[in-house]
């Protein structure tokens, strides 16, 4: 059952009128023998009277707030200290006695600058060693070269070897087809042989199948296979490997062999053949014969040089590379600066022998970060690029610098019991007054909307997953949205319809978003 505005007040104020009474009699008295300090004390009681009369009117008044539009925003406010962005601790790797010492507290240093130095006579006396041995390698690198014919380096006079040893296949296979077509021509066993010999010769010359019975003006005018990469090494254009092209020749070679002793074989059990055919054909195989073992000396001469040149090269290479292993034991016995900054703290002396322990700090000149910890409750409201509001205690509340979510950690570590997130914040501008180590207030905004209706959310009522607001209508409003809802209370002002909406955005200063179910300017009662 809902109470009207007017019992309310009426029972608001009936132990006040009471108490007047009581009062007013005590006062008869009073005025009789004190009458000018009676009239006083009534004007005093009726002035509070009226003042409390109108605090009560204005405390009523204020239980009303309108639908307002406007800006909403939401954050997560969390509690770090400042960080520079890069911050390191520099020591060397081996013992040694400090013989330089080129950094103090608060200096500023750039990128490679040196620190501290260890006492390095040995390894320059290794250096030295190492460069005689590079000096040495190159010498006997350059005799081998001087020493070897030219020609035979970049492979021109095995190219010119192969290219001979082409031109005797070629001119071998064709005194062959002129003896294939003369006496064994037809499809008989033997025939079918000297042609298969044919066609393995053939394909191994020019990569094509199918040419075991071709006459000789077909073959020669092909330009393929081994022919044409022959060819092109000669011309300058060949990307293969030479050695490759040698045993693919050796190999047509070895076919040409087989295929003119068999014909040579089938030409002495033929009375048809002339002797003049027969000692061709022999001729052929003593040339080729004399091909194969030109190609194969020569190849090794080549080899073989070019196994004493590599042999030079890959000592040359093992010199540079114990010189590199030297200068890199120096460098080691050296402290730089990685980067631009400033040293904070200096551990070692002059003379002094370290082993290891941290001996330079220093921090970046980069912008200063903040690293916070962020419950899984408010992880998820928070993404890379967020802006953020930083203060800290050192300055009051009345300096603010401006800060931005640059990476949140997605592996999550555990805090008392709870599950938190890192979340690294980088400022926006550098500032003289941050510095390292001061604690800092953040707030970081997570979400913003701006031109919304929003309400106080403490003006929501929630009952069965539903929002509801009391929203107060001037009985002279002509407005029809709530002519089907029941009226749940009166007011000398209106009457109070209790209103479904829907809710977007909460703010972190209490604002709520209004999606639906009011408009700019309704009023929302607390009763």
């Amino acid at each position: 059952m809902h109470r009207t505005v007017e019992g309310l007040f009426f029972l608001d104020f009936l132990p006040i009128l009471i108490y007047n009474y009581i009062m007013l009699n005590k006062l008869k008295s009073l005025i009789k023998q004190y009458k000018k300090t009676s009239i006083l004390i009534a004007l005093i009681i009726l002035g509070g009277a009226i003042f409390f009369i109108a605090g009560r009117e204005e405390k009523t008044a204020g239980k009303i707030v309108k639908v307002q539009l406007g800006t909403i925003s939401q954050g997560v406010s969390a509690t770090g200290r400042v960080e520079p962005s890069q911050a390191v601790d520099l020591s060397f790797d081996r013992p040694g006695r400090i013989i330089f010492v080129a950094a103090k507290t608060g200096d500023k240093v750039r990128p490679g600058q040196l620190l501290i130095q260890l006492e390095s006579s040995e390894l320059f006396a290794q250096k030295q060693r190492e460069l005689a041995n590079l000096s040495a390698a190159q010498v006997r690198l350059d005799q081998i070269r001087a020493s070897a014919d030219t020609t035979d380096l970049d492979n021109s006079l095995i190219v010119s070897t192969l290219s001979g040893a082409v031109k005797t296949i070629t001119d071998m296979m064709a005194d062959f087809t002129k003896n294939q077509y003369a006496y064994f021509s037809g499809f008989t066993g033997e025939a079918n042989s000297i042609a298969d010999a044919k066609e393995s010769v053939l394909y191994s010359l020019y990569s094509q199948p199918n040419l075991g019975r071709v006459l000789t003006w077909y073959f020669l005018s092909l330009n393929s296979g081994l022919k044409r990469d022959i060819s092109d090494v000669e011309n300058g254009v060949f990307a293969g490997d030479v050695d490759t092209l040698v045993e693919r020749t050796r190999e047509a070679l070895l076919k040409t062999k087989f295929a003119l002793e068999l014909l040579n074989s089938a030409l002495s059990n033929t009375s048809e053949a002339s002797a003049t055919d027969k000692a061709i054909i022999k001729t052929a195989v003593d040339l080729v014969i004399a091909q194969l073992a030109s190609l194969t000396t020569k190849n090794k001469s080549l080899l073989s040089q070019t196994f004493d040149i590599r042999l030079a090269q890959a000592q040359l290479e093992q010199a540079r590379a114990s010189l590199a292993f030297v200068d890199a034991q120096i460098a080691k016995n050296s402290l730089r600066a990685p980067f631009a900054g400033v040293i904070t703290d200096v551990r070692v002396e002059l003379g002094e022998v370290v082993s290891g322990a941290a001996a330079v700090s220093m921090i970046s000149n980069g912008k200063y970060q903040i690293e916070v910890n962020i419950s899984e409750a408010d992880i998820t409201k928070i993404n890379v690029g967020n802006s953020a509001m930083i203060r800290f205690d050192a300055y009051g509340s009345d300096a603010n610098f401006d800060a931005e979510v640059v990476h949140i950690n997605p592996a999550a570590s555990v805090t008392n019991g709870i599950a938190v997130y890192g979340v690294t914040l980088e400022f926006a501008n550098q500032d003289s007054r941050i510095l390292p180590g001061l604690t800092a207030d953040i707030d970081i905004q997570t979400n913003k909307k701006e031109n919304v209706l929003y309400i106080p959310s403490r003006n929501i009522m929630n009952r069965d997953g539903k929002k509801y607001v009391n929203l107060l209508v001037d009985d002279k409003a002509t407005d029809n949205r709530f002519a089907n809802l029941s009226v749940i209370s009166n007011s000398k002002t209106g009457r109070i319809y209790e209103v479904e909406i829907q809710t977007g955005l909460k703010g972190s200063d209490g604002r709520i978003e209004v999606i639906s179910g009011l408009k700019e300017g309704d009023q929302i009662s607390n009763d």
